[in-house]
């Protein structure tokens, strides 16, 4: 498994090489430092990222639990389409569209050549700065793999869930029906905080 600290640890190692440096130079102990910090950063963009959108993905899924558990035994045909619309949005595999986070690894890595190119007094056009600028890239993007696809995941779930909610008040909001009342009222409800986890109905 990649950690943080073997992302740093070849950071220093193609630091070390470009530079013909120790490993135990006072500049590599401060640009280890710095390295760290930068790793964290760019972590923790993600990992935010993650947590803005979760709420979103969690009313979602509760939703159509709700939807499925209230009228599991009592399903109209209005009813059975919302869920076949559910069912086609998750199936599909559209691609999301790009997000800001999605470019913040770069400006991880602009800030490590920068730190790098002054603990060394180097230019940034020195041939030291462009090896280490696509060594750099390959060793955060490794680093933010896993948070990106989780990220990824669920920016795609929080696309399908709003997808949902417009086709349904577009295509079944008008319908004279109770059911399709009670499901925008839950979907209300979430948005606002309230729950409807109770198996009886819904919390006014």
């Amino acid at each position: 498994m990649t950690t943080p600290q073997k992302i740093v640890d070849r950071l220093i190692h193609f630091t070390v090489e470009a530079y013909n440096d120790s490993y135990y130079s006072v500049k590599i102990q401060k640009l280890r430092h710095d390295y760290e910090c930068a790793l964290g950063k760019a972590i923790q963009m993600y990992k935010e990222a993650n947590e803005d959108i979760r709420p979103e993905v969690k009313r979602y899924n509760e939703l159509i639990l709700k939807i499925k558990m209230i009228f599991q035994h009592n399903c109209c045909e209005t009813v059975e389409e919302i869920l076949a619309l559910d069912e086609k949005l998750r199936a599909s595999n559209k691609a999301c569209p790009d997000a800001p986070v999605q470019n913040h690894p770069y400006e991880i890595v602009d800030r490590l050549l920068y730190l790098t190119a002054e603990a060394y007094n180097d230019a940034p056009s020195s041939k030291a700065q462009q090896k280490l600028k696509h060594d750099y890239e390959c060793a955060i993007e490794d680093a933010v793999e896993i948070y990106k696809k989780s990220y990824y995941k669920m920016r795609q779930e929080s696309v399908r869930y709003n997808e949902f909610r417009e086709k349904v008040k577009q295509f079944f909001g008008q319908n004279d029906c109770e059911h399709v009342e009670r499901i925008l009222t839950w979907d209300e409800d979430l948005h606002d905080g309230i729950s409807i986890r109770r198996s009886h109905g819904y919390i006014k």
